[in-house]
């Protein structure tokens, strides 16, 4: 089955073709009728239309010509590698061999007897015969065989021509031995002239007998000519062969091509198992969520790792230095930023630092004894108490102020 061209047969009246097989352009797509370009129009992505309709039995022949002495695509080092340039460059490179297969397919190829087979075509366009191995045309063996017709009539005419003549010479001879018996000296005479008319005839005959073994030359000479011709047409298929230049054997099968492509990433996605790899100068990433947001990682000649927004002007959003050191586009420097926060918020606890005292309570000191205030408070005063011994002791708790928990009491721990 052709893999990029489709041929039918016009009928006088059809006008609109399919075009089955995939191209890059409609530019790439040829159309000839009869050998011959003719215009067309496209009245979708797989259909033509001709105008006029082509004449019954000829061949309408729709072909893929992919340019095959230019690159699509031309990469460029420091460009962003996208999908759709890798895409293009694969198709040129897929399409070019399935024209080539087409091409090896529809030439003539080795059967399993050794010979050239045609494929049940016309062999066309070929020279006429110079040398005794060259393929014959059929006006070669044509006229060839028409010249030794022509020849071996010719001679059958004249050996025809003879044996009449000597047969007219046998019938004069016959009326002159008539003659005889009536005058002796006629007879005489006439005999004479028998003998020479005997002699004529003899060499007549003999005449008859050449020309009728130039005949029978002639026509082993036509035959000659039959088994020529034969035989250049054998060599005719071996000069098409010769003539064809391809070698299916430096190209990829279709199988083998579509195998090799099977375990490749394609248009839709796919899964890599391994590695990759992308080294070149400032290589980068490109993730497009399109007509959403545009991201990219790039690897800088500095070293550095930046994640960018590629959305309009270009913005390093996220850069990692080649020291480590990271900064954003929002924040700067992450190192100082941090640095520089951490002094403010030690700075700001410092100066909202705060106390005060909270619960006072009491309790009165026994006579000759000791009493210690309660853990986490502190003695605010003393109430001597008449005269006795026993003085009551006041105590307060005390709380600082944290500007992220607010106040905290002291506590004995």
């Amino acid at each position: 089955m052709a893999l990029a061209y489709a041929q039918s047969l016009g009928d006088g009246v059809t006008n609109t073709f399919s075009v089955p097989f995939p191209y890059i352009s409609k530019n790439h797509v040829q159309v000839k009728v009869d050998g011959v370009a003719v215009p067309y129009t496209w009245l979708s992505d797989t259909s033509i239309q001709l105008s006029p309709a082509p004449a019954a039995d000829k061949i309408v022949d729709r072909r893929r010509v992919t340019p095959r002495d230019t690159l699509l695509v031309d990469f460029v080092d420091g460009s962003t590698l996208v999908e759709s340039d890798l895409d293009l460059s694969a198709l040129q490179v897929f399409y070019l061999a399935q024209e080539s297969f087409d091409l090896g397919e529809s030439s003539l190829g080795v059967t399993d007897d050794g010979s050239f087979s045609a494929l049940g075509r016309r062999i066309s366009n070929v020279l006429t015969p110079t040398l005794p191995n060259d393929v014959a045309t059929k006006q070669f063996v044509e006229t060839g065989v028409a010249s030794g017709v022509t020849v071996a009539t010719q001679k059958a005419s004249e050996a025809s021509a003879s044996a009449v003549a000597a047969a007219l010479s046998e019938t004069n001879a016959a009326g002159s031995a008539t003659s005889a018996n009536a005058s002796k000296i006629t007879a005489t005479t006439k005999a004479g002239e028998a003998a020479t008319s005997a002699t004529n005839a003899a060499g007549a005959a003999t005449t008859a007998f050449t020309k009728a073994s130039e005949a029978a030359a002639s026509a082993v000479e036509a035959q000659g000519y039959r088994d020529t011709a034969a035989t250049k047409a054998s060599e005719a298929a071996a000069s098409a062969a010769a003539a064809a230049m391809f070698d299916p054997s430096t190209f990829y099968t279709k199988t083998e091509i579509n195998t090799f492509l099977g375990g490749k990433l394609d248009k839709t996605g796919g899964t890599l198992t391994g590695d990759v790899t992308i080294q070149k100068a400032n290589p980068s990433l490109v993730l497009d969520h399109t007509g959403v947001n545009k991201w990219g990682i790039l690897s800088a000649a500095n070293g550095s790792l930046s994640i960018q927004k590629l959305n309009g002007t270009v913005v390093n959003a996220l850069t990692i230095g080649a020291d480590g050191a990271i900064s954003t586009a929002l924040l700067g420097d992450l190192n100082s930023r941090i640095e520089s926060r951490a002094t403010a918020w030690a700075n700001d606890r410092v100066a909202n630092l705060a106390f005060r005292k909270v619960s006072s309570s009491s309790f009165n000191v026994p006579d000759n004894g000791l009493m210690m205030c309660p853990a986490g408070a502190v003695l605010t005063g003393m109430n001597m108490q008449g005269t006795s011994n026993n003085p009551a002791m006041h105590y307060h708790y005390l709380q600082s102020f944290d500007p992220v928990r607010g106040w905290v009491t002291f506590s004995g721990s």
